[in-house]
């Protein structure tokens, strides 16, 4: 663990700004509204440049900042403030695993199931650092995976089908 104090512009930038994206992305999958995500960003960054003195304290600062925007977006929806998908748009009943079809999807399932989705099968993180971010034991995170992508699957299954069943 790095003990010195003071944290610099300079180390700010290149040790915490580097994993806007990654906010993005979290932000994205768990509040699908575009907007709300950039604010995520936002308010991660403001409130991490408040605590830029404790960040040397903290060794894996990506999982660290990826637990912090989970909570942050988790209060948001316990606060209704986010704003959900409509699934009603006949338009969009013919997609094809289009990553809006993927989100759609995703917004109707648990938070936590979205996270884990969003953190192993779209940032490509590790299972450790999955449970460190969710709190969750490395069973449960393979098994809350394992739902998820049976749902999606399931999901996109349904709607290339049209009605149509196939002769296979």
């Amino acid at each position: 663990m790095n003990t010195s104090t003071g944290f610099s512009e300079h180390q700010f930038k290149s040790e915490v700004m580097i994993h806007q994206a990654l906010v993005y992305r979290l932000a994205k999958g768990l509040l699908v509204s575009k907007e709300e995500a950039e604010d995520v960003v936002q308010e991660m960054m403001t409130r991490l440049w408040m605590q830029r003195d404790q960040l040397n304290q903290v060794d894996n600062k990506k999982a660290f900042i990826a637990k912090m925007t989970k909570n942050y977006c988790l209060d948001r929806l316990k606060s209704k403030q986010a704003q959900w998908v409509s699934w009603d748009n006949p338009h969009e009943k013919h997609a094809i695993w289009s990553p809006e079809m993927i989100y759609r999807c995703l917004a109707q399932l648990p938070e936590m199931q979205r996270l884990i989705f969003q953190l192993r099968d779209i940032e490509g993180m590790e299972y450790k650092e999955i449970e460190e971010i969710t709190g969750m034991q490395s069973v449960a995170v393979r098994v809350s995976l394992s739902r998820v992508r049976k749902t999606l699957k399931n999901h996109v299954l349904q709607q290339n089908q049209h009605g149509v069943k196939s002769k296979a």
